[in-house]
């Protein structure tokens, strides 16, 4: 199945911003509406590129979009994939969230 639109453009923007940041107009309203078009569940392919698109901190609120996005994967949990997430304070708290089900 090829990877969606949605998930290669947000692949291309790279991670979302730190609250703390300095954000362009329009950027996180492109990253709102990108997330919210995708239709779970989603491919391990997919789960691949998104999860390395967490902030380090947070995003008002677009991580857990993006994280109930990728816990619509079929088989999840899937720890090679969480192993990709750039975020150590996102990778633990699904870890956390794991170990809590």
């Amino acid at each position: 199945m090829p990877m969606r639109k949605e998930v290669l453009e947000l692949s291309q923007l790279g991670p979302l911003p730190n609250e703390d940041q300095d954000i362009a107009d329009g950027v996180l309203e492109h990253y709102e509406e990108l997330l919210h078009r995708i239709q779970p569940p989603i491919t391990r392919d997919e789960a691949e590129q998104l999860i390395k698109l967490f902030p380090a901190t947070a995003c008002f609120g677009l991580e857990w979009t993006l994280l109930h996005i990728i816990e619509s994967t079929p088989d999840w949990p899937i720890l090679s994939i969480i192993e990709l997430c750039p975020s150590v304070e996102w990778k633990q708290q699904i870890l956390d969230r794991i170990s809590n089900t």
